[in-house]
């Protein structure tokens, strides 16, 4: 039987480290979109978080593009690091939309309570 061996040349190794910078640079990147996403998150700017997480997609499409390539342990731990943020935004945009309900019906109980009242005078 005989076994194939890949010729690794320096070139070919070269490339694929390449490749591991603009995928370790991509994913900073990512990062720090999502730390500016949870920050504008936090403070209620709904506006941008929007805004930014459209562009977000984009370079999440840009950066996993090339699927057939080895995660590395760094990789993995971005990937992990990007999950937990997601899900902390996740945490803060249901907790805005729970206030923003809640201030709804504060509001339509007051105007209840106003018109009736104007239609007991």
């Amino acid at each position: 039987m005989l076994k194939v061996i890949p010729v690794t040349t320096p070139e070919a190794a070269d490339m694929q480290e390449d490749r591991q910078n603009r995928r370790r640079f991509e994913l900073a990147r990512l990062l720090r979109s999502t730390e500016e996403i949870m920050h504008c998150a936090q403070v209620g700017d709904w506006e941008s978080v929007e805004t930014l997480e459209k562009q977000r997609q984009l370079e999440l499409a840009a950066c996993f593009a090339g699927e057939g390539e080895e995660s590395s342990p760094l990789v993995a731990e971005a990937l992990a690091t990007l999950l937990h943020m997601n899900n902390q935004i996740a945490d803060l945009v249901r907790k805005a939309k729970n206030d923003l309900v809640e201030e709804q019906q504060r509001m339509e109980s007051q105007r209840s309570v106003a018109d009736q009242y104007q239609n007991n005078l």
